[in-house]
């Protein structure tokens, strides 16, 4: 089902900000990508830890992002989630996101 908002709109992009429980729910996962790559979907989606999970959930999670093009960045890097915390989860995200 296409969000209405989007319908509606001449916007293509979305970014959605998601909790560390979000973020690491596999159903999260599949479902936003099922969205994305629904006939009018959005061209492009980014997911927006806002709190980072272990490693190995990082992995698994962005997997399913990637595999359905889903890119998923850290948000709040230097202030909610210092860089010794994101920087071994890197390699498995697409790019993050500083507070100013």
């Amino acid at each position: 089902m296409v969000c209405p908002s989007l319908a509606a709109s001449s916007i293509r992009r979305i970014a959605i900000n998601l909790t560390t429980a979000e973020f690491s729910d596999e159903r999260v996962a599949e479902a936003l990508t099922a969205f994305k790559n629904e006939q009018g979907g959005p061209d492009e989606l980014t997911i927006e830890a806002t709190d980072v999970p272990d490693t190995l959930t990082m992995r698994q999670i962005t997997a399913i992002y990637r595999a359905g093009g889903v890119r998923v960045d850290i948000d709040d890097v230097g202030s909610d989630n210092s860089f010794e915390v994101v920087r071994d989860l890197l390699p498995y995200v697409d790019g993050v996101k500083f507070a100013m």
